[in-house]
This record gives structure tokens, sequence and C-alpha cells, in this order.
């Protein structure tokens, strides 16, 4: 709290709500509250001061995981950051589109082993201009894989237009006894079907992926399908 307070107050030039030498003699405070031989003792700032004051926020969320290797750290927060960044920096006076990818609904949800979604952008000639895979997360329930993730492409809204692209969705698995990865069904949706903040639910289409877009027939009957939420930025 008082951190954050400290880092207000460096921020904005108004009035001093705690000063350098109160954040000095913090140290001391400190020193006496983690010694083993430590008694109770008067605290440097008064509590009216930062009373009000919102508490320092993780930028990102994590786990770590002790395993067989040792203490490894998954930091999700950060990737999306990282992911963001990129997509602003690429997309230069264009427009961004975000794609929060909520869950896909296949009847047989519980059987598929290292599922997968791959995210594609395509222009009318079939040319890929941008890729990205998502790993769903572990729950499932008996007719959804949830993702819960959001994609950030790297070609503008924009040029999406121009060159009348689309942008496709291809769930993939894989097939043990193959030893292979396998697409099982697709998706697509095209540049109109894109509103901020707007659930989209995509109908799911059998195998292959056509990136023309023109061989297209239903994957199941069942009414199951992808629901994602579009979103726009601005680029660098």
């Amino acid at each position: 709290l008082c951190l954050s307070t400290r880092a207000n107050t460096l921020r904005l030039s108004g009035k001093e709500d705690i000063t350098v030498s109160e954040m000095k003699g913090l140290v001391q405070a400190f020193e006496v509250l983690f010694s083993p031989t430590s008694e109770s003792f008067s605290f440097p700032i008064p509590p009216h001061k930062y009373q009000h004051t919102a508490p320092v926020q993780p930028r990102r969320t994590g786990e770590i995981v002790a395993g067989d290797e040792g203490l490894k750290a998954t930091v999700e927060g950060e990737d999306d950051y990282t992911r963001a960044s990129q997509a602003i920096r690429l997309v230069r006076g264009g427009t961004v589109v975000q794609l929060k990818v909520d869950r896909i609904g296949l009847k047989d949800a519980l059987t598929y082993v290292s599922p997968s979604l791959t995210v594609l952008v395509a222009d009318a000639n079939r040319n890929i201009l941008d890729q990205h895979e998502l790993q769903p997360l572990p729950e499932r329930t008996a007719t959804h894989l949830t993702f819960n993730q959001t994609v950030y492409l790297n070609v503008s809204l924009e040029e999406m237009t121009a060159r009348n692209c689309a942008i496709f969705f291809e769930f993939k698995h894989y097939k043990p006894m193959k030893k292979k990865i396998s697409t099982r069904c697709w998706c697509f949706m095209e540049m109109n079907e894109l509103r901020r903040d707007e659930e989209s639910v995509l109908e799911i289409y059998h195998k292959p992926t056509d990136l023309s877009r023109k061989n297209i027939k239903l994957h199941s009957v069942k009414q199951l399908y992808l629901h994602l939420t579009p979103s726009f930025m601005k680029g660098a």
C-alpha cells in the first residue's frame, strides 16, 4: 500500500501523500518486523495516510509447479502481454483484431488426445497470412473443450478486408495408433462477422479445411458450436 501511494505520488504532480523520508523509515520498521527477536514497535507512517490506497496488483497470473525437472514457472499473463505487444508493433497504423476464444462444442469432447486449435488468416487466393496455436484448458465436459484464451492477429483488419480474407479455426488432435496429428473439424468467419465485444457462434464443418470456403459440410447435426468474442485495438 505504501509503495502504491508513493508510486502514485511520483506519477502525479500534486500533494505528496507519502514522503521520501517516510519511505526511508520503513527500512528500519521491516528490519524489526522480520527480526527473530522482534518486539512491538510503532509503525513509522500514520495509517490514515494510505487507508484509501488500492493495493499493488500482480501484472500477470502464474503457477509454480514442482516436477522431476525442478521448479517450472507457467506465466500465462506474460505471454498474453507479449502477443498483444507484438501485434501492436506489426499492425502499424491499422486495427488489431483480438479474438477471445471461449470454447468449442464436440459430442465426443472427452475422447481426444492432445487437442489443439489452429487459428489461420487466409486471403481469397488461399494464401496463409497469419497462424496461431491454442491449447485447451485441462478441464473438459462431455461436450465442450474450453480455451479461454485471446489471439491477437498480426494482420490488420483493413488489410484482411482489402484482401477478402477469412479467419479459420482448425480443431486438431493426436492419433496414437497412426502417430500423427490430424484435423478433426474446422470453422471460419468472414470479415463482416467481426463485431466488437459481441459473442460469435460459429458452425463446425467436416474436414478437410477448405480455404476457398466453397466445400462446406456440417460436422454434426447437434447444436454444438465454436464460441468466441472479437474485439479491436489500434496498432502502433
